[in-house]
């Protein structure tokens, strides 16, 4: 077998040339993989014995083929994944930006919001929960019994590694005083998207 032709018709052939458009990934793979059989220029490059200098100029040749081969294979991935690459980080890039954007925009009217609600729920003496509901969503304020740590001396034994979960559970039956721990009323607001 010769290399040097086997090289050269590799070369010429179409997936030098692929075009993805309208081709799927698999398509273009098995396409890619049927096009680059390099099993012979594999076994002519390992049964190639080297006892002379012609063998020796063969085997560089065949050698500097392969490099070739290698560098015209890559230049063509490129070409067909370079479009892509750019589209990819160009929207990337404008997607990021308007993501950063609309966050900003959620979180500033979140604060309004959140600021309106508050005052809201000064007028109601007994306040535990307040929910405004449009057609994309909802939010909901809840007060609920929270604890943070003020003198961990004073905690009692029965408390201690903080049973976070026994905490909450004394709270939630209505204890209000476990020394060492502040028990206090704390807001919660949460924002749902409806599906549909």
């Amino acid at each position: 077998m010769d290399f040097e032709a086997m090289s050269d018709q590799l070369n010429k052939t179409k997936v030098m040339n692929v075009e993805v458009g309208g081709v799927s990934v698999y398509e273009a793979t098995q396409k890619l993989r049927n096009d680059l059989n390099i099993e012979p220029l594999i076994e002519v490059s390992q049964s190639h014995k080297i006892t002379s200098e012609q063998d020796a100029k063969q085997a560089l040749s065949m050698s500097m083929q392969a490099r070739k081969l290698r560098k015209t294979l890559e230049e063509s991935r490129m070409k067909i994944v370079r479009p892509h690459l750019d589209f990819q980080r160009s929207i990337n890039s404008v997607v990021k930006d308007y993501t950063a954007k609309l966050e900003e925009i959620e979180k500033s009217l979140k604060f309004k919001l959140d600021s309106w609600l508050e005052v809201q729920s000064t007028f109601e003496p007994n306040f535990s929960e307040m929910m405004l509901e449009v057609d994309d969503g909802k939010i909901t304020t809840k007060v609920e019994w929270d604890y943070c740590i003020e003198d961990f001396d004073s905690v009692p034994p029965s408390y201690y590694i903080i049973d976070e979960k026994k905490v909450k559970k004394a709270i939630k039956m209505g204890i209000r005083d476990i020394p060492g721990i502040k028990i206090f009323e704390k807001k919660h607001t949460t924002m749902r998207i409806k599906n549909g």
